[in-house]
């Protein structure tokens, strides 16, 4: 195993890494879950994986929504993650019983095989589910993440103690399915960029989530501020993914603060 810092990137595409005894690193970048059921696709439109814009992935989100709470209104959808893989996770209510009801769930949404968790699964913080400030210099607003940039999967970096980078791999999106307080909207689909920060089971180099200020820039290689740093998983299948809310939800937030919703 290597001693420095672990490759996250080999030829351009993210690797995962082990000892081959499973006693340390990991043989899979994403989780392996179950399916759902593969004969009932939903939302059949062909969508571009290296260019899907935040309004688009919102608008898939409502989608799907709309098909459980007609088709399965007692089936509560928590947060729809798109992969780089070209790949869904759809994150369930913790009270789900997935496996006496994945013969009804569709196993393909948008062409693209969907698998099923529930929230407990991630391991993520309840300090995730709080409001958030963001930190740092953000730069012009021409210069973040709007609803509708076409951008491919990124590297990016975030700002931590000391003057010092961590790199990152943005390898997800998600839309998590939130309570608006705006009289217009019953909810909010929010968008969130999913970074792969580098492999917890490494502990001498793991990212410390204590170096940084929640709402801290999350920018792209080329200077895009891509999002604002809102938690990070250490443990179980999902640990070492950075999470940070997507810029394109200050564009969207002054939308609605000036009553006026993004197309």
């Amino acid at each position: 195993m290597p001693h420095a810092l672990w490759p996250q990137i080999v030829g351009g595409v993210p690797i995962a890494i082990s000892d081959g005894n499973n006693t340390r690193g990991r043989t899979v970048r994403l989780p392996e879950l179950p399916l759902g059921n593969l004969t009932i696709s939903i939302c059949k439109e062909d969508f571009d994986v290296d260019t899907f814009p935040d309004t688009l992935l919102r608008g898939l989100a409502s989608d799907i929504n709309a098909y459980f709470q007609s088709a399965l209104p007692n089936v509560r959808i928590i947060e729809v993650l798109f992969t780089c893989e070209r790949s869904f996770y759809i994150v369930l209510d913790d009270s789900i019983q997935i496996g006496a009801i994945s013969g009804i769930l569709p196993g393909t949404i948008a062409n693209c095989p969907t698998a099923y968790l529930k929230e407990l699964q991630l391991h993520r913080l309840l300090s995730a589910h709080l409001p958030i400030e963001t930190h740092g210099d953000v730069g012009d607003l021409s210069r973040q993440a709007t609803p509708g940039d076409k951008l491919p999967w990124p590297a990016c970096h975030i700002d931590i103690s000391h003057s010092r980078n961590r790199e990152g791999h943005t390898m997800m999106k998600s839309v998590k399915l939130e309570s608006s307080s705006h009289p217009s909207q019953d909810l909010r689909y929010v968008v969130y960029n999913w970074s792969f920060m580098g492999q917890p089971e490494h502990t001498q180099y793991r990212f410390q989530p204590q170096d940084v200020a929640c709402g801290s820039v999350v920018q792209s290689s080329d200077g895009v501020v891509l999002g604002f740093y809102r938690y990070y998983i250490a443990d179980g299948k999902w640990g070492g993914f950075l999470v940070s809310i997507s810029a394109s939800e200050v564009v969207e937030n002054r939308a609605l603060q000036s009553n006026t919703l993004p197309i």
